[in-house]
């Protein structure tokens, strides 16, 4: 009787901290959810163009940088050789342009 009485004991006494755990209310908060806001910084560059290729819509100025503009660009104002300004934005590895204005002299 006796070697059946610890093992009983032992069950009995994780037995009812299972069931106590059971039982026990827990309570959790949550913070609400905070919004980002991305703020994307717009650069602008000047330089002197070096290359235009209106088929793909870049234009590559003389420090080698490549700026990439939207589909359906018009480029007929613009040649090689002319100093402009372009405004950018960084997306992924591209420098995506919004704009390009003939600079100042």
């Amino acid at each position: 009787m006796r070697k059946l009485a610890l093992p009983l004991l032992i069950v009995a006494a994780l037995g009812a901290t299972s069931a106590m755990a059971a039982t026990t209310t827990t309570t959790t908060t949550t913070k609400p959810a905070t919004t980002t806001t991305k703020v994307v910084a717009t650069s602008p560059t000047t330089g002197t163009i070096s290359k235009l290729n209106a088929k793909a819509c870049t234009v590559t100025l003389d420090k080698k940088t490549t700026y990439y503009f939207a589909a359906k660009c018009d480029f007929s104002a613009l040649k090689v050789g002319e100093k402009v300004t372009i405004t950018w934005t960084a997306k992924g590895k591209k420098d995506m342009a919004s704009a390009i204005v003939a600079a100042a002299a």
